[in-house]
Order: structure tokens, then sequence, then C-alpha cells
């Protein structure tokens, strides 16, 4: 029933990949967070085979912001980054 065409369905979901991974000798960061929260009142989720046969475009423009994985990492490195790793951790 479940696949790994997750990602198509759901292509929010990706991971980020800053622009300097895998360049040169430096030093890399794996973050993993795969779990999301969709908004208070929202029933997209609430049954897992809906979730599972559904895909992105089933969602309100609100519900797909916050699945945006990259879009959510993006966001943040600026706030939640200290400034000396700002240069190493591209957008």
């Amino acid at each position: 029933m479940y696949s790994n065409t997750h990602y198509e369905n759901y292509p929010n979901l990706k991971p980020w990949v800053g622009s300097k991974y895998g360049q040169g000798r430096t030093k890399k960061l794996l973050v993993i967070g795969e779990s999301h929260y969709l908004p208070k009142g929202s029933t997209s989720s609430l049954n897992i085979e809906n979730w599972y046969s559904n895909n992105q475009n089933d969602l309100t423009d609100i519900e797909k912001s916050w699945i945006n994985t990259s879009g959510i990492i993006k966001k943040n490195i600026p706030i939640n980054f200290p400034k000396s790793l700002i240069g190493f951790i591209e957008m």
C-alpha cells in the first residue's frame, strides 16, 4: 500500500540540500526533519489511507507551506544558525 512515490505525491516534503553540499573538503551537515505538522483545523492527514493515496494538489496553499521542508529551512537558517556558519550553509 505504501511506496517510495510519496515524494512524487508531495514534492514539498523533499529534503533540502544546500548549494555547497559536497563541494571541496568542507564538513558536511546532515539535518533530518521528517515530521511536519499541518495548521490547526486541517483535516488532510486525519485518514492515513487518504493521505497516502492523495497528493499535494489536495492541500490548501497554507497546508502546502506547512510541509515545505526547503522553504522552512531556508527561512530559518539566518534566524537559528550562528553567523559563523552562514557562509558554509548556502541557500
